[in-house]
């Protein structure tokens, strides 16, 4: 009986067509598929409207990844979603929000063993609480979350809560010296956000102690920083608080100018004070 070639080759590419859709069946059935590897993509898009100060939007597609990674249950997708919600609500001044968020990412980060997730964590717990005024927690946080053995970036990190925790206390030379010594690691690594946020700090020192030139000078040095980096979600502030302090000096077309700036640029869903308010000098505005 003679073979068919075309019959044969006909029943191999039905047999291997079979093979791949099991296959696919099985992935399908133990594996999160194509839609959980769509969140990678709506990471990043979370990401990129976080830096533009789309805080809304961003916490809306991190919301969705979150829900995407909860229902495959891959959970250290979980614990980076909700930690990148608890930044979110934190950079909005919504502290009792971003430490709901920030709290259960450090659970689920310290149950998978990362220690520089849960770290990242406690730090942003520590800095939710500092700025509630809650010291005590804000320091059982850092001492939680500080490492034994830090890389440059953890170290300007961690230099950075110290700082905002000694500040919040009033230990003015202390909290400088803490910003001073992270802003010169970050400096060495050039990360120009951090260098810009750590000029940000230094003025309200300054301006705290009545040193306005040295404050007005740190925060144009910053605003020029930002302007190269990724990160512009808190540019509007700088721009404020630099308009306040002009304003404090009687500067007030420069400050106007300056005013007109952190409008144009606040994030979303903020709001600001009139300029009339700002020209009284409000101190929240020159030295926190």
């Amino acid at each position: 009986m003679k073979k068919n070639p075309a019959r044969r080759q006909k029943a191999v590419i039905i047999l291997i067509s079979c093979f791949i859709l099991l296959l696919c069946a099985c992935v399908s059935s133990r594996g999160p598929g194509p839609a959980w590897y769509g969140t990678t993509a709506q990471g990043g898009r979370g990401y990129e409207l976080f830096c533009q100060g789309n805080f809304i939007d961003a916490l809306n597609v991190y919301a969705s990844a979150l829900a995407t990674a909860e229902r495959y249950d891959v959970i250290d997708q979980v614990a980076l979603y909700r930690f990148n919600i608890g930044r979110v609500y934190f950079e909005r001044g919504m502290p009792d929000s971003a430490r709901f968020f920030l709290a259960g990412a450090y659970t689920l980060y310290r149950q998978r063993a990362d220690k520089s997730g849960a770290g990242r964590a406690a730090g942003f717990l520590a800095l939710a609480f500092c700025k509630q005024g809650i010291l005590d927690s804000a320091w059982a946080w850092y001492k939680a979350g500080l490492p034994d053995k830090k890389k440059s970036e953890e170290k300007a990190f961690w230099l950075t809560v110290y700082g905002r925790i000694f500040w919040q206390e009033k230990h003015d030379q202390s909290a400088l010296n803490y910003f001073e010594e992270a802003y010169r690691q970050n400096a060495s690594c050039k990360r120009l956000h951090a260098m810009a946020l750590l000029n940000y700090y230094r003025a309200g020192i300054y301006a705290y102690g009545h040193d306005t030139a040295e404050a007005v000078r740190l925060l144009t040095e910053g605003l020029k920083r930002s302007e190269r980096a990724p990160e512009q979600y808190d540019r509007s502030k700088m721009l404020l608080r630099l308009a306040a302090l002009l304003a404090c000096r009687n500067e007030l077309d420069m400050a106007q100018q300056y005013y007109v700036r952190a409008r144009n640029t606040l994030p979303q869903g903020a709001t600001i004070v009139s300029f009339e308010n700002l020209k009284s000098c409000p101190r929240e505005l020159t030295d926190e």
